[in-house]
């Protein structure tokens, strides 16, 4: 949200992660979490994201350079979890990631994939969002939902573990 802040510092081979944020009233730059372990916040994360997924399957996080994907990555780093694949999605004009994104997976080792947007939509287009929205377990209103079937196009996700961090 508006003012939230995050300094990031690495002590001693750990992240240190400092959290405040921007108050409008009285008692700006308030530090929130004086007392906040990130080691076992991204411990916690990172276990509780790998008992979800199926070892027998190929996992997927999209990757944006934004705080969800890069804090579920970070924690997956921390216990050295590589079986994963970043995906990005490359825009045009100034809101694509995809190039972060593959410079913090280069830096971190991790795999990464890029999809891109079609200059025209086709029929294999049109036949994928069809199957999506047919066997949707449940109705999704969130614009972005659009790109899944897209993407599909693209690569095979088919019985795979997907990670939405973006």
């Amino acid at each position: 949200s508006i003012g939230d802040k995050v300094e990031i510092s690495k002590e001693n081979s750990n992240l240190k992660l400092n959290f405040s944020k921007s108050f409008s009233f009285s008692h700006k730059n308030k530090n929130l979490c004086n007392d906040f372990n990130i080691n076992e916040a991204l411990n916690l994360l990172a276990n509780a994201t790998i008992n979800k997924i199926d070892n027998q399957k190929n996992s997927f996080l999209f990757h944006s350079a934004g705080k969800d994907s890069n804090t579920i990555l970070l924690s997956l780093n921390e216990i050295n979890y590589k079986d994963i694949t970043l995906v990005t999605h490359q825009s045009d004009g100034k809101g694509d990631e995809s190039k972060i994104s593959k410079k913090i997976a280069d830096k971190l080792g991790y795999e990464h994939k890029i999809l891109f947007e079609p200059s025209i939509l086709t029929n294999i287009h049109k036949d994928s969002f069809e199957s999506y929205f047919t066997n949707i377990s449940f109705p999704v209103m969130d614009v972005v939902s659009l790109a899944y079937p897209i993407y599909n196009t693209q690569m095979d996700f088919t019985n795979s573990n997907i990670i939405d961090g973006m």
